[in-house]
């Protein structure tokens, strides 16, 4: 009797405590998320035990029975406190007078050490509760947290699964839940539960023993149940993540915890953020001119590079051979950087289109260069590899120049070898195989 006393006070405890402290965690707010974000689903498995009106005089290791289940769907408002549906049960083991017409009696009953009949049955106790997170309680919000204690206090009802008439009783449900951080989903749950239960749900009481001539041993219109689980909790829609400035909005909106010290800090920060606009907008138009600036200056130099190769191209072929001499038969030039061949140079490859059309039998091979000066080894050989194939592409796909008269090779980055110019250096040339 006195440990069932026990007991209930300890499980009318766990249900006043959390409430009577709640006010510590009032100084932090936060927005609530959207309905459909930061849900739980915990599953656990177990063992539990009964405390009727003869069950204390059983052995403590034989008030447990297997198994006991826990299955809980929760929706948190905040990091503090949520709202849930508990399914809990499963099994039901307890102790009544001899020949007494009880819930789970039936004929046949063992009889243990003490005289009384061993009651076995099925049973499920939903119930709704409301969440309460003490670790964020008391100690505030983290979203690193690996370690979580939860409360989880509501009412229900208990109903028979394994009686001919269905028997049912309110309940008061008290859990603390365990949580362990395995992942951002995935949480391990070691959850201690109870519950205060009708008196009669076993079909035992004082009024009904003492009405029968049983003994009596138990004057407390409530009996217990008390379990222990372990399991799992699997977390969907859901986000954990602070807000950072600029962004209350959208992260309240996609179901992240958003303190109200953030809201307030964020307006103080829409004040600053407009004044450095002026001065952000100042900065980039002096940056946007000077890069117009240093634009038209490398579109001139450029411009003064690509004459510079002209002539010199002019110069090379004014001095060559028509065909058996010819060492170079067509200069290609590029931007820095680029393998794009521009209209201006693609005159130069239909020019050598024609020569090599006229040469069916004559071998060319295509060498791409690349400035040495301006980028890595590694990308100056992808780049002068890139320009040989371009000049490659356009004498057989855009020309029609057979294929087998040409090989593409690259020279990677090399030093000026024309008038000692890095421009120059940026080409590709097409030259006849002796």
């Amino acid at each position: 009797m006195h440990m069932k006393k026990f007991l209930i006070s300890l499980i009318a405890f766990a249900i006043i405590a959390p409430a009577a402290v709640a006010e510590s965690g009032a100084n932090q707010s936060f927005v609530s998320s959207p309905l459909g974000q930061n849900w739980e689903l915990s599953v656990g498995l177990g063992t539990q035990f009964y405390l009727g009106e003869n069950d204390w005089q059983a052995k403590f290791l034989d008030w447990w029975t297997f198994p006991a289940i826990d299955v809980n769907l929760s929706k948190w408002i905040t990091p503090v406190f949520g709202f849930g549906v508990d399914v809990a049960g499963i099994r039901f083991k307890g102790l009544s007078n001899v020949g007494e017409d009880v819930t789970f009696a039936k004929a046949g009953d063992p009889v243990d050490a003490s005289g009384h009949a061993i009651n076995k049955g099925w049973y499920l106790n939903p119930n709704f509760n409301l969440n309460i997170n003490l670790v964020n309680l008391f100690a505030g919000y983290r979203p690193d947290r690996k370690y979580n204690l939860i409360a989880e206090l509501g009412a229900g009802a208990a109903v028979t699964l394994s009686n001919p008439k269905t028997i049912w009783a309110t309940t008061m449900n008290a859990r603390l839940r365990n949580q362990i951080k395995l992942s951002d989903k995935l949480k391990l749950d070691i959850t201690l539960g109870g519950a205060l239960v009708g008196d009669d749900f076993d079909g035992q009481s004082y009024a009904t023993s003492a009405a029968a001539g049983a003994p009596v041993n138990d004057n407390i219109g409530l009996d217990g149940i008390f379990g222990v689980t372990g399991g799992l909790t699997y977390a969907f829609n859901f986000s954990k993540k602070a807000a950072a400035a600029g962004a209350i909005a959208s992260a309240a909106a996609a179901g992240a915890w958003v303190s109200m010290a953030d809201v307030e800090e964020e307006k103080k920060a829409e004040v600053a953020a407009e004044q450095a606009k002026v001065a952000e907008a100042a900065e980039d138009n002096a940056k946007k001119d000077a890069e117009l600036a240093a634009a038209k200056k490398a579109a001139e130099d450029a411009e003064a590079a690509r004459a510079a190769a002209e002539k010199a191209l002019a110069d090379a072929q004014a001095n060559a051979n028509k065909y058996g001499d010819l060492d170079v038969n067509a200069y290609v030039n590029y931007l820095i950087g680029s393998s794009t061949i521009s209209n201006r140079e693609m005159i130069n490859v239909e020019n050598v289109a024609k020569l090599i059309s006229a040469m069916p039998n004559q071998k060319f091979v295509i060498t791409g260069y690349a400035d040495k000066a301006t980028g890595s080894a590694k990308r100056n050989a992808k780049l002068a590899q890139a320009r040989a194939e371009s000049v490659y592409k356009a004498l057989t796909q855009k020309y029609g120049v057979n294929a087998d008269q040409l090989t593409v090779e690259s020279k990677g980055g090399v030093a000026p070898f024309l008038f000692n110019e890095n421009q120059l250096s940026r080409a590709a040339i097409v030259t006849i195989v002796k």
